[in-house]
């Protein structure tokens, strides 16, 4: 069968804010990035519309530049650009946006006819803000089309850069926003961090065109996934009528709250119900930490027909047709635990960060999960997304266990260093091997170090080695008692002792080795 041929429209350089007949504000952008990706997508064999500045279509003419473009639509000012880009959008239709063009923040209110005189001193002009065109953009398009936009900063802090581009996939129900800082953009390098809406950070270094065909491939994986569609049903199931999905869920509830797995909206738990096509899962936009029983949708899933059917108002989570996969490919599955941040040794990795709840991540999972043993449960790294662990029968039992196991152990241990009496300053986080708690992370936030702690059982096995190797590689600082016999095995790894007080000892980590937040 022929393939679809994708449309994409991709905006480029800068608009301009009149003032008065002779003078405007404008920006230095000049498109090229926007050039290169467009040029990308044209290598691939898409119809590609350039809307770009006057500036740019006419140094891309000059150059000869064009020939690939199925259209170009050249504009100058604020007001041209929104008119264009809306009739745009409602003649073509198209499949990829790509909202490059660096679009006018201010409008000036006191824009004049003729030319203001220059006798005065000094000139005062008021700027209003300008519509956020981009917030539009998915309201004229529908959900169908693949949405990405632009966030730029100057010499700003990575964080700073990261919370905005995070905030904007947000708020505009993007499909990625490719974040960049101008002061990085230098020696022909163009490095740019693709944000996408389940909280991913993908960085893409190098060249230009390089990054702009590494963009394009990112983009094209992720537009051409399958999604399941959502269909509600009068049919009501309850889960007291479930006494062992009942019974694991309580489970899985009291570790969750008890382990701080959730902190937000992000992320999702499920048991298998008795009737074996059918499962119980988290709610999708509700906060996680919050959760109750009667939360809990009755689920079932046609990967073929690529569909999920619940009951109840409230929709499953959006990762519930990945979920109706699994349980269905293995069914040694009992129950899943999807989480975003924590520390997991893991079984295995899925390769790609396809967007959640798509069949092409299922199949990834499935893919990483084969032929591994689990009688104990798998975990598996998703990039850039988090973690997910399967549990088996008694799965969620054993995690319970386990924990109130580890922060006895634990407790026992601060009360033989002598910091019993500061355990309230600390927040425990479990250490998963396969989908069995081994140890936890004592985190104090506000002196913003972490230590490290694993059980008697579970030492000797190289579990240590690897949970520093992922503290080393978010950055963090560690505290550790000179009792517990680890400040040279830190130094040995290229730790810096920063601070000591009597027996603590505080240590920063090699700085060339941290990195993401995520895995």
């Amino acid at each position: 069968m022929e393939t679809k041929r994708l449309h994409v429209l991709i905006t480029g350089g800068g608009t301009k804010v009149r003032i008065d007949d002779v003078r405007h504000l404008s920006n230095f952008s000049r498109g090229g990035f926007a050039n290169a990706i467009g040029q990308a997508f044209i290598q691939t064999g898409a119809r590609v519309t350039l809307l770009g500045s006057e500036d740019l279509i006419q140094r891309l003419q000059d150059q000869n530049q064009t020939q690939g473009y199925a259209r170009l639509v050249a504009y100058q000012w604020f007001e041209e650009y929104e008119q264009a880009l809306f009739q745009i959008i409602k003649d073509e239709q198209p499949d990829i946006i790509l909202m490059a063009a660096a679009v006018s923040d201010w409008l000036c209110k006191d824009a004049q006819q003729g030319k203001i005189s220059s006798h005065e001193d000094k000139l005062t002009l008021t700027f209003v803000r300008a519509p956020k065109l981009i917030a539009r953009v998915r309201e004229a398009t529908g959900i169908k089309t693949f949405l990405v936009g632009f966030k730029l900063l100057s010499g700003a802090c990575a964080t700073e850069l990261m919370n905005k581009a995070h905030a904007q996939v947000t708020k505009n129900r993007l499909n990625l926003t490719i974040a960049n800082d101008l002061s990085q953009i230098r020696d022909g390098n163009h490095p740019i961090t693709v944000v996408t809406p389940e909280g991913g950070e993908i960085p893409i270094h190098g060249l230009r065109d390089s990054v702009a065909q590494q963009l394009v491939d990112f983009i094209k994986r992720r537009q051409s996934v399958r999604w399941s569609i959502n269909e509600q049903t009068a049919v009501a199931h309850l889960l007291s009528d479930d006494s062992v999905a009942h019974e694991h869920l309580c489970s899985l509830l009291k570790f969750t709250k008890d382990a701080q797995i959730f902190q937000t909206v992000e992320g999702n738990l499920s048991w298998r119900a008795k009737d074996p096509e059918r499962f119980w899962v988290s709610p999708c936009k509700v906060l996680k930490n919050s959760l109750k029983l009667e939360d809990l949708v009755s689920t079932v899933t046609d990967a073929t027909a690529q569909r999920i059917v619940y009951e109840g108002e409230r929709k499953p989570s959006i990762d519930s047709a990945v979920q109706g996969i699994l349980y269905k490919t293995f069914p040694w599955i009992q129950g899943l635990l999807h989480f975003h941040t924590g520390f997991v040794l893991e079984d295995a990795s899925t390769q790609f960060p396809y967007p959640c709840g798509t069949q092409e991540e299922a199949e990834e999972m499935a893919q990483a999960f084969q032929d591994l043993p689990y009688s104990e449960g798998l975990a598996i790294i998703l990039p850039y997304h988090g973690y997910l662990l399967a549990l088996p029968e008694h799965g969620s039992l054993r995690l319970v266990q386990d924990w109130e196991k580890m922060k006895t152990h634990y407790l026992t241990h601060l009360t033989q260093v002598g910091y019993l009496h500061r355990v309230g300053e600390l927040s425990l986080f479990p250490v998963f091997n396969h989908a069995r708690v081994i140890g936890l992370v004592a985190s104090h936030t506000q002196e913003q170090w972490v230590s490290c702690y694993l059980h008697p059982d579970h030492r000797g096995k190289g579990y240590g080695e690897r949970l520093v190797q992922q503290v080393e590689k978010r950055g963090l600082r560690v505290k550790a008692d000179r009792a517990c016999h680890v400040i040279d095995y830190y130094r040995s790894r290229g730790w810096t002792v920063v601070q000591e007080e009597a027996s603590l000892v505080l240590l920063d980590p090699p700085k060339h080795l941290t990195g993401s937040l995520l895995p």
